[in-house]
């Protein structure tokens, strides 16, 4: 009985030493698929604020063309 228990002690510390490179691998993973995430959320941040400043000239520069077409008539 003893040599049993001795058996799956040792098998259970096999598995952990296999597991742990692979888990360490696998949280590494994870760290940079946040982090990419997190570097396109940024670029779309800034993207979606210059977009919207072209769009705000834009709409004053047709507001001011607008506004001379009206003047003139």
């Amino acid at each position: 009985v003893c040599f049993h228990l001795r058996m799956n002690s040792s098998f259970k510390i096999r598995v952990v030493l296999h597991l742990a490179p692979l888990l360490q691998i696998h949280y590494l993973m994870i760290l940079s698929a946040n982090w990419a995430y997190l570097k396109d959320a940024s670029h779309s941040l800034v993207y979606q604020d210059i977009r919207l400043k072209e769009e705000r000239e834009l709409q004053d520069i047709q507001s001011r063309s607008k506004e001379c077409l009206n003047s003139y008539s």
